[in-house]
């Protein structure tokens, strides 16, 4: 049998002795036992989950930790999409560890019967962007953590441009893979669950050829797009240090979709304040 505690503590006052009194307790309940017993002192273990891995919440949606964002306090938030987690959602890793609280959403507006998915007529959001009255721009949710996880890698911040046929990583539960970003402001209707819903000015996210070649080789040849469960996950440029390009959010087979970081970021700061990446 192995008994397992933290690690004493150096004794700072007189209160903060009983660390070492534990310690021989246990020791003098391992020498008087009828079996073989080990002591063993072990470090305080850390949260082994990060950005990319799969959550799920209290309502039984699942999907992807996209990234962490921290405050002037050091306090720290996480990003999913909306239709992952919902405010007031219990988040758990895929393991059943409890992660943090759904602190708020951006609400999606269903398209309205007999209206077609068209931006050029349906109303903008007010305030653009945001989501309403008739069309959506963002698709995520802010998490309040209870553990900070451990970070993927250093991001240089939020990408302000972005280019068509640049080259980005998406980093989700399901999908590890690379992309290329094809429009930057396309229009498309997404539906779930029953319900449509017309987003405008998310960005494409294309397969990319491998190897070099073109045509329909190339095609057959491209990197695998993200699918269902990797909602959420964070996109990233290619940069030496990679910086925050979207979230991922839909996908109709043959394309992704995502909704741009800088929106997500100022959606985020609307809430809680300044973060940084």
């Amino acid at each position: 049998m192995t008994i397992v505690h933290r690690p004493i503590q150096t004794p700072v006052s007189a209160e903060a002795g009983t660390d070492e009194a534990d310690r021989a307790r246990l020791i003098d309940i391992a020498n008087r036992a009828a079996t073989l017993v080990q002591v063993d002192e072990r470090r305080i273990a850390s949260l082994a989950f990060a950005p990319g891995d799969g959550i799920t919440t209290s309502q039984g949606r699942s999907g992807t930790y996209g990234g962490t964002l921290t405050d002037n306090a050091g306090k720290s938030y996480g990003m999913s999409c909306a239709h992952v987690a919902e405010q007031g959602d219990t988040i758990s890793d895929s393991s059943g560890g409890h992660l943090g609280t759904c602190k708020d959403h951006t609400s999606l507006v269903k398209l309205g019967a007999g209206l077609v998915c068209d931006p050029a007529v349906l109303q903008m959001p007010h305030p653009y962007p945001g989501n309403g009255p008739d069309v959506n721009m963002l698709d995520v949710s802010l998490i309040d953590l209870a553990a900070v996880p451990a970070s993927a890698r250093t991001l240089s911040g939020v990408a302000q441009s972005l280019t068509i046929g640049q080259d980005v990583d998406v980093d989700g539960s399901i999908t590890k893979t690379s992309c290329r970003l094809g429009s930057l402001a396309i229009s498309y209707a997404f539906a779930t669950a029953g319900k449509t819903f017309c987003f405008r000015d998310s960005i494409e996210l294309k397969p990319r050829a491998k190897y070099g070649i073109g045509g329909a080789l190339g095609t057959l040849l491209s990197t695998t797009l993200p699918t269902q469960g990797d909602s959420g996950a964070w996109v990233l440029t290619q940069d030496a240090t990679p910086a925050w390009a979207g979230i991922f959010f839909a996908e109709d087979g043959q394309r992704g979709y995502c909704i741009r970081a800088k929106w997500a970021h100022a959606w985020a700061e609307g809430i809680v304040g300044k973060l940084f990446v």
